[in-house]
């Protein structure tokens, strides 16, 4: 069974009495006189299961706030962790560039987009209707699905040891063409141009992409060698103002 993270997980010596104090509470725990702004110390007593608190709170210090007739209303201070919420840590990430502020641009809506072309999530915070997970920000899908307003984007995610296939819809103002195939495209063209052009001289070429080979050879030229010695020194020249 995995670990446990329940109300009481983890107190068996967190909240064991002290050595020979069991046995039944001492009548002045509860013959004792809270009054609102006292400073009270929260020890759990585990033989009293009723309004016991939560383990967090246990060897903390707080102030009366209200007094009851059996409990204490006690007011503790608490460092809440970090937040993992849908849009946590996207300040800068979501953040616009600058002087990119304002409306949409009209080119945003008037794009057309088709079954197979790759597109950019690009989140932009001002339209908060269909913006997809900060996950997705950034990456490159393919588009599978077009509605009036949003755009099916099917993009990889490395789940564990594997990666699966997200499909996600997401509004238009969120993402924008892909320039990851525009080489292939130009490649695809100018083979065609090339094989065009073999084809007519009657002659079969191939297309395939080769590595850059070694560069080519050279002569080095010999280097002409010059002989340098110090000047002698010369005290009625130094006089003078030197050379």
């Amino acid at each position: 069974m995995p670990a446990g993270h329940g109300l009481r997980s983890r107190t068996r010596d967190l909240f064991a009495r002290p050595f020979r104090k069991k046995g039944y509470v001492p009548l002045t725990t509860y013959l004792r006189t809270y009054k609102i702004g006292d400073y009270v110390d929260v020890k759990v007593n585990a033989a009293i299961h009723k309004g016991m608190p939560h383990k967090f709170y246990h060897g903390r210090t707080g102030k009366v706030w209200n007094v009851t007739k059996r409990a204490i209303g006690v007011e503790i201070n608490k460092q809440m962790p970090a937040g993992h919420g849908l849009r946590s840590r996207t300040r800068d990430l979501f953040a616009r560039p600058f002087r990119k502020k304002g409306y949409v641009p009209l080119t945003t809506y008037l794009r057309t987009y088709k079954i197979g072309d790759y597109v950019d999530v690009k989140v932009n915070a001002a339209i908060h209707k269909g913006m997809p997970h900060k996950f997705y920000h950034g990456r490159t899908g393919k588009v599978w699905n077009v509605t009036k307003r949003a755009i099916g984007v099917e993009i990889n995610k490395q789940v564990g040891n594997r990666i699966i296939k997200k499909r996600i819809h997401v509004r238009v103002e969120h993402v924008q063409p892909s320039r990851c195939a525009e080489e292939f495209r130009l490649r695809k063209k100018k083979n065609d141009e090339l094989k065009a052009e073999a084809k007519s001289r009657g002659e079969t070429i191939s297309t395939k992409r080769q590595p850059e080979g070694p560069k080519p050879g050279f002569m080095v030229e010999g280097a002409t060698l010059e002989t340098v010695t110090p000047i002698p020194y010369d005290v009625v020249n130094d006089l003078k103002g030197g050379y």
